[in-house]
């Protein structure tokens, strides 16, 4: 990563990139704190690992139905929303994955690569949680799933005499947890409404949009993009503040250096100062296209845009020094 960086001569603006970075404690450390679920479930992995390391029957058994109990009420909450999910499940699976891994290295029970796998799926959620958006373990929750039921549960069949029986309770955990991933995906779709409400086709409306559907609040606001798109009459374009998703198959690449340009990805006046000149550098070579509305969340309607989450100079500087030419219903052309 870093030789590449050099090669393409990145490497101050990765060095104001990384050294932008705040909050590591926030972002870090807290969320595992303030939550009761990692410590509850802590306590309920470490005794699930010991009972089911006991080898008697009775404690296999009883070790089995808490680990399983909680697993499955971890795969049938993935019926629920997002940010749900993520503020409760997630950190539980953590819990009991950390819970399992700690019984390993405290009691050194089997092999000592079961601690160390287990540590190193706690580690990848940890890193995954340290985000300025996003800070839950979500996108880690399949590895350490996989950890709890492979290295600390699987062996119970082995054990019981009733290997069945265990290949029929994954079976079902498998079961259970397709068919909350299908309910929750149909009903609770990320920044858009339910399957059974996205009426409208994206065909020739956003790059790369086919076979896609969305809501009609979104159609609109993307057919009016279109549209004033073509009222720039072939000249370069800028989305201010930004609509990331357009650029991804857009017809050429986007000339500003971000697509979302919000405060959090510009997080100090060095770097703020950069798109600003980024924007001032091409002053009569491109158009800007100012959205009227808010992006984020048109699912829910059109509300202005929501300038406190972007960065109040840029803003203030675009519609200071480029003149307005046009207007579209959600768009101003600026020149």
């Amino acid at each position: 990563y870093m030789g590449s960086m050099l090669a393409l001569g990145a490497m101050p603006d990765l060095l104001i990139q990384v050294g932008s970075a705040r909050g590591f404690v926030a972002r870090a450390i807290v969320p595992f704190l303030v939550r009761k679920e990692v410590f509850i479930s802590i306590g309920i992995g470490m005794l699930a690992t010991v009972l089911v390391n006991e080898k008697k029957l009775r404690a296999l058994a009883v070790g089995n139905l808490l680990a399983y109990s909680a697993l499955f009420l971890c795969a049938a909450a993935l019926s629920i929303e997002l940010y749900l999910y993520s503020d409760t499940v997630s950190f539980g699976i953590f819990g009991l994955a950390l819970g399992a891994a700690l019984a390993h290295l405290l009691f050194k029970f089997g092999d000592k690569n079961a601690a160390i796998a287990g540590f190193l799926a706690v580690v990848m959620a940890w890193g995954a949680t340290i985000s300025n958006g996003f800070n839950f373990p979500t996108l880690a929750c399949g590895v350490m799933v996989v950890f709890l039921v492979q290295v600390v549960f699987a062996d119970f069949g082995e054990f019981s005499g009733h290997r069945l029986a265990s290949l029929a309770t994954l079976g079902l955990l498998t079961l259970v947890t397709l068919v909350a991933f299908g309910v929750g995906r149909y009903h609770h779709i990320y920044r858009d409404l339910a399957a059974n409400q996205l009426t409208e086709r994206l065909d020739g409306v956003l790059p790369g949009g086919r076979l896609l559907r969305t809501n009609p609040n979104t159609y609109a606001f993307l057919s009016d993009l279109n549209l004033a798109i073509s009222e720039t009459h072939g000249m370069r374009y800028a989305i201010i503040p930004g609509f990331a998703a357009y650029w991804v198959k857009g017809p050429e690449l986007d000339p500003l250096p971000i697509d979302w340009p919000y405060q959090e990805m510009l997080p100090n006046p060095k770097m703020t100062a950069k798109f600003q000149q980024s924007i001032a550098d091409q002053k009569g070579k491109i158009i800007l296209l100012v959205e009227k509305v808010e992006p984020t969340d048109l699912r829910s309607g059109f509300e202005p845009l929501d300038e406190p989450i972007y960065p109040e100079s840029v803003l203030a500087y675009v519609r200071t020094n480029f003149a307005k030419v046009g207007e579209t219903k959600y768009f101003e052309l600026r020149r």
